[in-house]
């Protein structure tokens, strides 16, 4: 027998002789992606660890296979079950599977913490059944991870619901737990706090320009220093990786805001959809509402999770996108700091602005930042409030949390929208699909 047919005939006995009690979870382990797969001990003879890392006396031979259970995170890098009790590093062993290699990004994946990778080609897109979808990712384009399986014994991992791309697509990736580097000067410490976003936020550098990362709402991040760039408040989520700070909610911590509290101050503001929720400056919910139609002079402006706030009693505060403004009635020489401009002789948002779709579309909610319901082409509806994100982009409320893409519709007015839009940055920039 050659020696190349020894080799393989140990192999096989490897893998027939892995114990088969492969089904025992431990309370830390994952559910690999690539449970099934075989690893083939390469480096270092294969140093077996127990359920807790320690090092135990038994040593898997080189060019030995095994098939793989569980992850498990042990002495800083993934582990895989090779036994009860038995474990071995994803770096002692090639893991493939007929044929197919895994990489290191796949062998070394911890599903339980968020990822962000850059794909280093134009890279397909599969659904949940490993078909072709015909869409890619631009090469060099950086996206968030989440879980990783397989398909025809490949390793993929997933961009989006029912996307997925194959791992070996991906470099760069960094994991959103990793150590944070300290920015110098203008400071807070934020050491080992973990945050929760509140909504879908894009990904900045230190210069405060978009890097074209977005992170999804819900996902908890490990944050670094909270800095100032450009006049906004940021924490630091990676290295020259950082995201605005209104949008991320720390157990035990009020959510941050950013205040201008002149903006509408002593103005009278009419609320304009039923059942307006009145919220604390903390962002929690009173379990008020304002009538539809009452109005209500206004006091401080705040941002809670990045979103507009009038105050309209102690504490009290209500989203700025449920008021029509109306400048109060006042003595004062002072001039008013709104940019609202009252019966201007022209239909404007709440006093008779109306679109008219020109092409059927679905409207966009806010609240689940989805979109919803599809308005059919050549309907029209009324128009109560205007926003502007910071790429530009202009939509109209037709109703509670629902709002058109002004650039596909007709409006029945020559407004200039600038004017009569509130600037919310994040607006509808990354819609979950």
């Amino acid at each position: 027998m050659t020696k190349r047919n020894k080799i393989l005939t140990a192999s096989a006995i490897a893998i027939m002789l892995a114990p088969a009690a492969l089904s025992l979870t431990q309370q830390t382990t994952q559910a690999s992606g690539l449970v099934g797969f075989v690893g083939t001990i390469r480096r270092d003879a294969g140093q077996v660890v127990d359920d807790n890392g320690n090092i135990t006396q038994t040593t898997l031979p080189n060019f030995t296979s095994w098939k793989l259970g569980q992850t498990k995170q042990l002495r800083g890098k993934t582990y895989y079950q090779v036994g009860t009790n038995q474990w071995v590093a994803f770096d002692s062993m090639d893991i493939s599977k007929n044929g197919n290699q895994v990489g290191y990004y796949a062998a070394n994946y911890n599903p339980n913490v968020y990822h962000v990778a850059t794909v280093a080609a134009n890279t397909p897109i599969v659904n949940g059944y490993g078909q072709n979808t015909g869409r890619t990712l631009t090469k060099g384009s950086t996206w968030q991870l989440g879980q990783i399986t397989t398909f025809n014994d490949e390793a993929y991992f997933e961009v989006g619901t029912n996307e997925w791309i194959p791992a070996s697509y991906v470099t760069n990736l960094v994991s959103g737990d990793t150590e944070k580097q300290a920015i110098p000067t203008q400071t807070q410490t934020a050491t080992k706090k973990v945050g929760t976003l509140s909504s879908t936020v894009s990904v900045y550098g230190s210069d405060g320009k978009p890097l074209g990362i977005t992170l999804k709402q819900g996902t908890k991040w490990q944050l670094g220093d909270l800095v100032t760039i450009g006049g906004t408040k940021m924490y630091q989520v990676a290295t020259n990786e950082y995201i605005d700070a209104t949008f991320v909610n720390i157990p035990g911590e009020k959510p941050f805001m950013t205040t201008n509290p002149d903006k509408v101050r002593g103005q009278n503001g009419t609320i304009i959809f039923s059942n307006s929720q009145i919220v604390t400056a903390a962002g929690i919910a009173t379990g008020v509402k304002l009538p539809e139609g009452t109005s209500w002079k206004l006091g401080e402006t705040i941002r809670i999770n990045g979103v507009e706030y009038y105050e309209v009693g102690t504490n009290q505060y209500v989203t700025a996108r449920d008021f029509l403004l109306k400048s109060a009635v006042s003595t004062s020489t002072s001039t008013s700091t709104s940019t609202t401009i009252t019966n201007p002789g022209i239909p404007t948002p709440g006093n008779g602005l109306v679109a008219t779709t020109t092409k059927q579309q679905a409207v966009y909610n806010s609240e689940t930042n989805t979109y919803g319901q599809v308005l059919k082409a050549n309907t029209s509806w009324k128009i109560a409030k205007l926003v502007v994100n910071k790429y530009g982009a202009y939509w109209g409320q037709v109703s509670n949390n629902e709002w058109v893409f002004i650039s596909n519709v007709r409006l029945n007015s020559g407004l200039n929208l600038k004017t009569y839009a509130y600037s919310e940055p994040e607006f509808a920039v990354s819609i979950n699909k």
